[in-house]
């Protein structure tokens, strides 16, 4: 790819979701018909070819100049094990598709020999959605049109251009500031059962929208909206035992966290390291 100032126009790609579809699409189960559990068997070709097709597919559907995959570390864990410890445990035993790691790694290795100036996105201690969620608000800061293709629901706490190639009808979505920071603050405060992040006990999306839209387009009101859920909760007994944290600020906080999917100058890119958001 060039470089960044001769962009025009980029579609950003979840690797995570591609290479879900492409592992599980090259498997065919044989049922031997004697009792046994099917045989599964998987052919890398095919895996190749389910690849090709659908990033090409998904980069069509935006009309982009160019497209960006966008990886999950599979070396370090996530940062956001250290700020919620019970983060994607219930995922502890699950086995990825035979053909994830190999496809993972031939496609990196296809893009390196493609676009050696920036082959694609992967950073330490991040999973794809905080590579898409930076390179989104980087590149739209930079005057760069960007769209996120995904059909993860938390990308839309990330502003700007967003596409779910899973839609019957699929159209680019346009995220402003405010709705995203809305839709953050509402995963902070209901959680997300995907991701294992429990946000305040007892609360579920329908009280969190009472609780936010009043607010709406104002983040500290929202936040301290968030805030004065966690202490009703933490009043009541039968809820408080649910609390991962022995203090309701810190839970908030904790699910704050863990919910916000990166932007722009959350991260160092020298280190490592994540800025985490602070009130």
């Amino acid at each position: 790819m060039a470089n960044d100032r001769e962009y025009k126009s980029v579609a950003l790609l979840d690797a995570d979701i591609l290479l879900y579809i492409a592992s599980r699409g090259a498997e065919d189960k044989i049922d031997w018909g004697d009792g046994d559990e099917a045989m599964v068997i998987a052919d890398l070709d095919k895996g190749k070819a389910i690849l090709t097709d659908t990033v090409n597919a998904w980069w069509q559907m935006t009309g982009m100049d160019l497209y960006h995959i966008c990886f999950s570390d599979r070396v370090n864990a996530c940062f956001r094990n250290e700020v919620y410890p019970i983060y994607k445990l219930h995922r502890a035993g699950y086995k990825r598709p035979e053909l994830y790691d190999p496809l993972s790694d031939w496609l990196m290795r296809r893009e390196r020999e493609d676009n050696p100036h920036r082959p694609y996105g992967l950073y330490d201690f991040l999973e794809a959605d905080d590579a898409l969620g930076l390179l989104q608000t980087m590149w739209n800061q930079l005057g760069i049109d960007t769209c996120i293709v995904s059909i993860d629901k938390d990308m839309l706490t990330i502003p700007g251009k967003h596409l779910n190639p899973n839609h019957e009808d699929p159209a680019i979505r346009q995220v402003d500031l405010e709705e995203a920071d809305y839709n953050w603050m509402t995963q902070t405060i209901s959680g997300d059962r995907v991701d294992n992040y429990k946000g305040a006990p007892g609360i579920g999306a329908a009280r969190a929208a009472k609780i936010l839209d009043p607010c709406y387009g104002n983040l500290e009101a929202m936040w301290q909206g968030v805030l004065q859920g966690y202490d009703d909760q933490w009043l009541k007994p039968n809820w408080r035992t649910k609390f991962q944290f022995d203090d309701p600020y810190v839970e908030a906080l904790a699910n704050a966290r863990c919910a916000r999917i990166l932007r722009e100058g959350d991260y160092n890119y020298e280190t490592g390291k994540v800025n985490l958001w602070t009130p």
